[in-house]
């Protein structure tokens, strides 16, 4: 199955044992875990103390505290990095296996902060941003001159760096130019249509 809550993907191997961890744990200390996990990618400072007694009435032990921090850090950055909506995360986190009291209380700690994402983005790998693109279609003559020319596909690619946001007016920008053949294009449409796909699944809009 496709969870939205892993960008269109399978949900990983990893990751389950860790929600079985977070799921032995009660709704209301959960919320204080997530709140824990959330601080943490703010970078605020924790008082672990707090969290230990915390654990300690749930009767977890050390490594079941990460177990459930790490799973708490998880939820909540995918579900800003992919934009779920309140409603998706509790249905994907229940379809996991999370009681529908802890789904409900963490997803509305995420989406209820408005500046969760901008920080959480901040903490992912920095990408270039593709700005323009475009294309045209070249004839390349083979060695043989009795066979016909090959089509390649020349693309370009405006990309702005990674600090760009969009609306902003980046001013160091670059062109990224390529050649594409006929086999290779038709391999990375195939790659991008799918993308598209899994981006607009459930949505409501018809992929096309």
């Amino acid at each position: 199955m496709k969870f939205k809550l892993f960008g269109g993907l399978d949900c990983p191997d990893w990751f389950l044992p860790l929600l079985a961890t977070l799921s032995t744990v009660p709704s209301q200390e959960a919320a204080q875990f997530a709140s824990i996990a959330i601080d943490r990618i703010y970078g605020r400072p924790v008082d672990w103390d707090q969290v230990d007694a915390i654990a300690a009435t749930v009767e977890l032990d050390k490594h079941g505290m990460k177990e459930v921090l790490g799973c708490l850090h998880q939820i909540v950055t995918n579900s800003v990095r992919f934009a779920l909506t309140a409603s998706s995360i509790t249905d994907e986190l229940t379809m996991l296996g999370l009681s529908k009291e802890t789904s409900d209380l963490v997803a509305e700690m995420v989406t209820s902060d408005a500046s969760l994402r901008d920080r959480a983005r901040d903490l992912n790998p920095r990408l270039h941003t593709v700005k323009t693109s475009s294309y045209k279609i070249e004839y390349v003559p083979l060695s043989s001159v009795d066979a016909p020319p090959q089509p390649v596909v020349q693309l370009s690619l405006k990309v702005a760096p990674p600090h760009y946001k969009v609306g902003d007016v980046a001013t160091d920008t670059r062109t990224v130019n390529m050649e594409v053949s006929a086999e290779r294009f038709q391999a990375l449409h195939m790659e991008l249509n799918n993308a598209y796909q899994a981006m607009t699944a459930g949505d409501g809009k018809k992929a096309r």
